[in-house]
This record gives C-alpha cells, sequence and structure tokens, in this order.
C-alpha cells in the first residue's frame, strides 16, 4: 500500500492518474447542447425583457402629456364656471316664481277674506233688522 501514482497533467488538479484517465475532455456535442441551451435561456430572457419595454413604453405613451392636462382644466373650470351660473340663474327664477306665486295666493285669500267678510256683515245687517223688526 503506497500512495497512487500522479499524471502530470492531474497533479496540478491534484487528481490520481487513474481519475484523470476518466475525466476526459468535454465532447463537442456536449459543449453545443450546453451553448444552445445557454443560447435558449438567453432568448427567453431576452424577449421577456421585450415584452416588459414594450409594456413599460405603451404605459409611457399612454399617459397624458402635461399640455392636455392643462386643457382638460381649463375646460373642466370653464364648464363647473357654466354650471354654477346656470344653477344660480335656475335658483333666482325660482326664488322669483314662488315669490309671484305667493304674491297671486295672498291676493287671491285677500279677496275671498273680504267676501267671506262683506257677506258676513250683509247677514249681520240681515239678522239685526229682522230682532229689530219682531
Amino acid at each position: 500500500g503506497g500512495l497512487s501514482p500522479m499524471s502530470p497533467a492531474s497533479e496540478s488538479r491534484g487528481l490520481p492518474a487513474a481519475a484523470a484517465a476518466d475525466a476526459s475532455p468535454v465532447s463537442p456535442a456536449a459543449m453545443m447542447g450546453a451553448r444552445s441551451s445557454a443560447a435558449r435561456r438567453n432568448s427567453v430572457q431576452d424577449e421577456m425583457i421585450g415584452i416588459q419595454l414594450a409594456s413599460l413604453r405603451q404605459a409611457v405613451e399612454s399617459t397624458p402629456k402635461a399640455s392636455e392636462i392643462e386643457r382638460q382644466h381649463s375646460r373642466l373650470q370653464s364648464d363647473f364656471k357654466a354650471l354654477s351660473n346656470e344653477l344660480r340663474e335656475g335658483m333666482r327664477d325660482i326664488r322669483d316664481r314662488t315669490q309671484r306665486d305667493l304674491a297671486e295666493s295672498a291676493d287671491e285669500l285677500r279677496e275671498q277674506l273680504q267676501r267671506i267678510s262683506s257677506g258676513l256683515v250683509d247677514r249681520l245687517s240681515e239678522l239685526e233688522a229682522a230682532r229689530e223688526a219682531d
């Protein structure tokens, strides 16, 4: 039982001569398979990055520009002012119509009360005349 002999090529790797004989160089076909597998992985990664970039580009392009936002803001302010004015005018019209309706109703009630009052005065005069006649 001595030490196993080392081959000169395997001495630098620290492998015994028998192990060095088993560790033959990688075949060209195996190297091509490894390269094509790595190339496929890179291709898939490149495709994924491309998809992500396209998605990001679409998101950036669909974002409104500052000038468009400013135009929308101005239009909304204008619409708000117009709506506010329309509401104010509508409320004024409603108030005026309500006041007119109340005034007309008050006039009608006053006329009815005057007719009732006149009718009562006439009836009282008739009752007094009938009482005096008795």
